[in-house]
C-alpha cells in the first residue's frame, strides 16, 4: 500500500509541474509514468474562441489558448494546429491535435473571416445641364487589400428629378457593384462589402 500511495503522490506533483514550462521529459527518470497517461484516450480539452477576423488577402492562422483542466498546453510541445478555408471571407476551421495521454485528441474549432469594406465616395460638385442626359457620375474608392485591385461594374445613380430649383439631387449607389478580378488580379467580390 505504501508503494501505491507514493506513486499517486508523485504523479500528482508531476502533473502540477507539467502545467508550467517544464516538460515531462525532465521528470522521465527511472520509468516514471506520464501524468496524462491516467487520462482517458479522448482528453476533455477547452479551446478558446478566436476572431472574428477581417479578410486581408493573407491566410488567418490564429493561435488559441488550449487548456486541459487547470493546465495550459503549449503549441508544438503538446499540440499542433492545422487550418482549412482560412483565406477568404466566410467560416474557417482550425484543428487542434493533442498527442499526449493514451492517444490522440482532435478538436475542430470554427472561426469567422468577415468581408473587408470598400467605400465609394462620389466626387464633389457634379452637375448636369437641364434636359441633357445625365453624365457618368464619378467617384473615388478606398483600396482593396495589398496585392489586389478593386473591380467595379455598373454606375452610380441619383435621385430622380429635373427641376433646377429642387436640386441638388442626392447621388446613390445605383447599379454600381463589385466584380471579380481577371488576368492575375486576385480580387474576388465575395471577399468585400461595397458601401
Amino acid at each position: 500500500m505504501k508503494q501505491s500511495l507514493v506513486k499517486i503522490v508523485l504523479v500528482f506533483l508531476i502533473s502540477l509541474a507539467y502545467g508550467t514550462t517544464t516538460s515531462w521529459a525532465d521528470f522521465d527518470q527511472g520509468g516514471g509514468a506520464d501524468p496524462f497517461a491516467l487520462a482517458s484516450e479522448a482528453l476533455v480539452l477547452t479551446v478558446a474562441d478566436v476572431g472574428p477576423f477581417t479578410y486581408s488577402g493573407v491566410a488567418q492562422t490564429p493561435n488559441p489558448l488550449v487548456t486541459y483542466g487547470d493546465f495550459t498546453l503549449l503549441k508544438d510541445r503538446d499540440y499542433t494546429l492545422a487550418y482549412a478555408n482560412n483565406l477568404n471571407a466566410g467560416e474557417a476551421t482550425m484543428t487542434v491535435t493533442v498527442n499526449i495521454g493514451n492517444g490522440t485528441t482532435v478538436v475542430d474549432k470554427l472561426f469567422t473571416i468577415e468581408k473587408a469594406t470598400i467605400t465609394v465616395t462620389p466626387d464633389a460638385d457634379q452637375t448636369k445641364i437641364f434636359r441633357d442626359d445625365d453624365p457618368v457620375l464619378t467617384y473615388t474608392s478606398t483600396p482593396a487589400v495589398t496585392g489586389e485591385t478593386a473591380v467595379f461594374t455598373g454606375a452610380l445613380g441619383r435621385i430622380a428629378g429635373e427641376n433646377v430649383y429642387d436640386g441638388p439631387y442626392a447621388i446613390t449607389i445605383g447599379s454600381l457593384k463589385l466584380a471579380d478580378g481577371q488576368d492575375g488580379n486576385a480580387f474576388q467580390k465575395d471577399n468585400y462589402t461595397l458601401e
